[in-house]
């Protein structure tokens, strides 16, 4: 009875990590053609070039070699901490999901829940 249990927890883990893998693979595609496509934009339309400059360098780089990349110059140390709390901050949100919105990440717990449970 139990090796049939730890061989059913051992399938699970394994579709999970199947599940999460793919997930990664997604949305690592997602942003290569989000990436692409803004730097083409960027290539032909000024405003927008200059709009993304301007929120990447507020924001969203903290790193200096991501910020010299854009041309962007380096941060204080100071700045670079409160810059790197923030995105990071972000980036454990799903997608779609503004700050306190939980409902996506409900909705992706309640699915992982269903695939261990079958």
């Amino acid at each position: 009875m139990q090796s049939k249990q730890r061989e059913a927890g051992r399938r699970a883990q394994a579709i999970g990590a199947k599940l999460s893998n793919a997930a990664r693979a997604m949305d690592t595609r997602k942003k290569i053609l989000v990436g692409s496509w803004a730097l083409k934009k960027a290539e032909r339309v000024e405003d927008f070039n200059a709009a993304m400059l301007r929120e990447l360098d507020k924001v969203w780089l903290w790193r200096d070699d991501d910020r010299a990349l854009f041309g962007l110059e380096a941060l204080s140390e100071e700045e670079k901490a409160q810059r790197q709390s923030f995105v990071e901050s972000r980036l454990r949100m799903p997608l779609g999901t503004a700050a306190g919105d939980t409902s996506a990440a409900k909705q992706s717990l309640a699915a992982a829940s269903s695939v261990e449970a079958a």
